[in-house]
């Protein structure tokens, strides 16, 4: 479920498996962005080590959707990796560039909920949109920022994605996030159903209602080996509150505690990488 007696959040519907369909979506999106590519084709390391960066992008959601400390704890790695990210048109710490990252984590947030779980009510909707602003003021974005409203939110989506240009780096990173490579078993048996649904919410069918056979595809996702009903995203939420826990107050967390964030996910690569280089 992803609402709870009216609970609508980021959070509550970022705990359930199903988040992953929607990741490669959200870097679809996000990467649509020309500067935004360019940046990650220059410097990610995700071509070569997927797993660990569908790792982090999960675990920087987790942390954001958490408290004001774990928050803090995620958004200390992210900068630190994000400071080294720049170049003639592009950089990591452009608060402009952080508001689109942002914007598509809510776009995908809100696909996942009104896919699998039903349509939300213009309060809800509104409710959930506010809380996605956490994305961006997590990092430099300031709150006056982000769009006062849905209703503002849609235009200024509408408005970048009619005039954002399909450049060498945005095709090139696109084609390798629907096609990606060195990943696990289990992931590449899914990849052709997440490209489906990746494709058919572009660019603005997130709104499509879930049929049978998409809620179906959803029941059986538990299926595939390492995604077992028995461990969900959200029980990671423990790790990142005891790997925050362990750390002295203001010293960011070390490669040692980050694996213990989430060292019972399935996903979780065996060798973790420095997190200076995680982005």
């Amino acid at each position: 479920m992803s609402k709870t007696d009216g609970l609508i959040n980021c959070q509550v519907i970022h705990s359930e498996i199903v988040t992953l369909i929607a990741l490669q979506y959200a870097n679809i999106l996000v990467n649509s962005h020309p500067q935004i590519a360019q940046g990650v084709q220059n410097h990610s390391y995700f071509r070569t080590n997927p797993t660990s960066r569908i790792y982090y992008s999960l675990l920087y959601i987790q942390g954001v959707c958490g408290t004001p400390e774990e928050r803090n704890c995620v958004s200390r790695i992210v900068n630190k990796a994000h400071r080294g990210v720049r170049g003639r048109n592009y950089n990591a710490m452009d608060p402009k560039q952080q508001l689109w990252v942002a914007s598509c984590f809510f776009v995908a947030t809100l696909t996942v909920q009104e896919t699998f779980f039903g349509l939300l009510d213009e309060q809800l909707t509104e409710a959930l949109y506010q809380d996605a602003s956490r994305f961006g003021t997590s990092l430099q974005m300031p709150l006056e920022m982000w769009p006062e409203s849905i209703h503002k939110f849609w235009e200024y989506w509408n408005h970048e994605i009619r005039h954002f240009e399909a450049t060498p780096a945005v095709l090139s990173v696109a084609r390798d996030v629907l096609y990606p490579h060195n990943l696990p078993l289990w992931i590449l048996v899914a990849s052709p159903i997440l490209r489906i649904f990746t494709i058919h919410w572009l660019p603005e069918a997130y709104r499509a209602r879930g049929s049978g056979e998409v809620r179906h595809l959803y029941e059986i996702a538990g299926t595939f080996p390492g995604c077992s009903g028995t461990r969900t995203l959200s029980d990671n939420i423990a790790d990142l509150k005891a790997a925050v826990a362990s750390n002295q107050k203001g010293t960011p967390p070390s490669s040692n505690n980050i694996a213990v964030m989430m060292a019972n996910w399935s996903l979780a690569p065996k060798k973790f990488p420095d997190p200076q280089s995680i982005w």
